[in-house]
């Protein structure tokens, strides 16, 4: 796009797929300079091109509608340019781009203790989400203390199902245990992995060798995978403090 002419230009779009944030940035004349947007509201979104605008960079992020993302074929985006008058000069539909997928997620959760100082957990749970199974070869990592001793699967509905196999590593202290499903895991279907200790038995240290943390590898899933925000686990708050003083209430 050229503009010999100052003009405006404006972008609508689906605003339950994406927002347009920040600010423009435009090659003008070969140099690369940054423009407010003159109007933005949901979807719709306007600025004013000066002399010799040549290319426009909107900056853009994707909105997470997780659990409510089936929102069928979103809209097209279009970018009108209109002259000075107003008078639109050029439109321009972007097609949208979509591919059928078996969808599936996986919420992840962890509950932690303090064993001698250390944070550790005593159990996690990989839960399906649906509405398709949890695919075969889907890996997690799970690190955390050696001192937390070995990790098994579990099935608290003394289910005999076991949907996962469990590799661990121990060096400096610290075990990483990978985990893969050898088996789908079928939707709202919830499997869990165990650890010896399940009480508290002190606070931790503010300043420890590792921060545990049980992460789906993203690079094992397909793109049938939904975005749950849930897919790793760790024992702070977003400001890097501990989550509990995980001091053991007792009765009086």
């Amino acid at each position: 796009m050229t503009s010999g002419d100052a003009s405006t230009l404006t972008v609508t779009w689906d605003a339950r797929v994406f927002e347009i944030t920040g600010t423009a940035l435009l090659t003008v004349r070969g140099q690369i300079t940054s423009v407010t947007f003159a109007d933005r509201a949901d979807g719709i979104a306007t600025l004013r091109l000066p002399l010799g605008a040549e290319r426009v960079y909107l900056p853009s992020r994707t909105v997470n509608l997780y659990p409510s993302e089936n929102i069928g074929k979103p809209r097209a985006s279009v970018i009108s340019i209109g002259d000075t008058n107003g008078a639109e000069v050029q439109k321009v539909e972007l097609p949208v781009a979509s591919e059928d997928v078996s969808a599936w997620g996986v919420e992840l959760a962890v509950d932690w203790i303090s064993l001698s100082e250390e944070i550790t957990p005593s159990r996690a749970t990989i839960k399906s989400v649906g509405p398709s199974p949890i695919e075969v070869g889907v890996a997690f990592v799970f690190s955390f203390p050696a001192s937390a001793g070995e990790v098994s699967e579990a099935a608290l509905d003394e289910s005999e199902e076991r949907y996962l196999s469990i590799t661990t590593q121990v060096s400096d202290g610290v075990t990483t245990a990978t985990i893969v499903t050898t088996e789908a895991i079928p939707a709202e279907t919830s499997t869990y992995l165990v650890f010896a200790a399940s009480v508290s038995d002190s606070e931790p240290t503010m300043i420890v060798p590792i921060v545990p943390r049980l992460a789906l590898q993203t690079e094992t899933a397909s793109n049938g995978m939904r975005q749950t925000n849930m897919m790793s686990c760790f024992p702070l708050t977003n400001v890097g403090s501990h989550l509990s003083t995980y001091v053991v209430e007792t009765a009086n």
